[in-house]
């Protein structure tokens, strides 16, 4: 295997719920996939836009976003080596549902469409990993959500702190 390929392997490998599936996933994901390196500061997403890639963190970070008409930007979280973004709009067909933008010099690997969607197709378990890491944000999606409604101010700051400090807000995008 060529040192490029063996490169976009163990970036892939970083992705707890793609390691998972076996070599023979991520050999095949990345006989299609590529790496780019971006500089800090650059955007490499727009919410609303389609994309053709899924995108793996490598090494840097990126920040993900949402702005609205009067220019108001909610940042929603820090992506960081071994984390996947664009996920669902890869696998819905969808425009991209943030914005995301490189803190300091990142270095991504885009996956096409069609090579994630036919590994899926061929290795079973990575089906499988999609769907628990699609229910467990959405889970954890839905807890968020009742204690933004539910639970008083200082009970929701802890609730980010505790989750930031264990890393969990992480671990269910990666």
């Amino acid at each position: 295997m060529p040192d490029q390929d063996k490169t976009l392997v163990q970036a892939l490998a970083q992705v707890p719920w793609l390691a998972q599936c076996g070599e023979t996933a991520l050999v095949a994901l990345s006989a299609q996939a590529h790496a780019e390196h971006v500089a800090d500061g650059a955007m490499v997403a727009w919410r609303g836009r389609h994309t053709a890639h899924l995108r793996v963190v490598a090494q840097g970070v990126l920040e993900l976003s949402i702005t609205n008409a009067a220019g108001k930007r909610h940042v929603i979280n820090r992506m960081v080596q071994g984390e996947v973004f664009g996920l669902i709009p890869v696998v819905d067909e969808q425009p991209l549902i943030h914005d995301a933008c490189a803190k300091g010099a990142v270095k991504l690997v885009f996956v096409p469409r069609a090579a994630f969607l036919g590994a899926v197709q061929a290795h079973p378990d990575l089906a499988l990993q999609v769907m628990r890491l699609l229910c467990s944000r959405a889970r954890w999606l839905y807890d968020s959500l009742a204690a933004q409604s539910l639970q008083a101010l200082p009970l929701r700051v802890a609730r980010v702190l505790v989750a930031l400090s264990e890393g969990a807000a992480a671990a269910l995008v990666r």
